[in-house]
């Protein structure tokens, strides 16, 4: 394509195909996740587990920096 026109297929079936070879590695991705549900169950709650604890110790550094903690257990 010499002057960029809007009809050009030349560079729209270019553009597809790199499209397509970007988004190839998604799609399996997704197809390998969509047969298996229970795994996708069990990675969100790990992924739950994981970051409530983080944010428990963020929350209480927090308290301790803004010296709001008043009842220590």
């Amino acid at each position: 394509c010499l002057n960029a026109s809007i009809g050009c297929k030349e560079c729209k079936t270019c553009l597809a195909i790199e499209l397509e070879n970007i988004i190839a590695p998604i799609r399996e991705r997704r197809n390998y996740y969509v047969s298996r549900p229970n795994l996708v169950w069990q990675l969100l709650e790990h992924g739950t587990l994981k970051s409530r604890l983080i944010a428990k110790e963020t929350v209480e550094k927090v308290k301790q920096c803004m010296k709001l903690s008043f009842f220590k257990r």
